[in-house]
């Protein structure tokens, strides 16, 4: 009587074990599912911060020049103060 209960209750032991790793596969590719999505919007959110980025280098870089043609201009100007 005692080997029927370790036999049977052996089977349910292992069907619950079996039923634990699908219930936690199903999670897992469920996790990976949604890993999967952040990643590729990641990557589009990072694609715009490059352009973003790139837009912004152009301008400082514009920005820049007109300072330089402005110091240029100023520097060219006689000094008032220099006058006696």
């Amino acid at each position: 009587m005692g080997v029927e209960l370790l036999t049977t209750g052996g089977k349910l032991i292992q069907f619950g074990f079996a039923g634990l790793c699908i219930i936690l596969l199903a999670i897992l590719v469920w996790l990976l599912d949604k890993l999967i999505k952040i990643l590729q919007e990641r990557a589009v959110a990072d694609s715009r911060h490059a352009v973003a980025l790139e837009a912004l280098t152009k301008e400082v870089g514009e920005i820049k020049g007109l300072q330089i043609e402005a110091k240029d201009h100023l520097l060219s100007r006689p000094c008032i103060a220099a006058r006696k």
